[in-house]
């Protein structure tokens, strides 16, 4: 799990597998996932997919898991 700051007080959760990268930043319409086997670049998202929607499912909770964790 990687803590992600954008622009002031914008906070995401990145979380790697072997094969996918997820990044959330707090709420499904930000959200990021790419496949690092077939895209490492990062150019297509695919978080909208609904082919991917188990990877978003599971790594999301990981990510909601580790801000909870980590609020201060």
């Amino acid at each position: 799990i990687t803590q992600v700051h954008r622009g002031g007080q914008r906070r995401g959760y990145s979380v790697r597998t072997e094969q996918f990268r997820y990044t959330w930043w707090g709420d499904e319409e930000t959200a990021q996932l790419y496949d690092m086997q077939a895209d490492p670049r990062e150019a297509n998202n695919l978080a909208g997919d609904p082919a991917h929607a188990a990877a978003c499912y599971n790594l999301a909770i990981v990510c909601r898991r580790s801000a909870t964790w980590r609020v201060r």
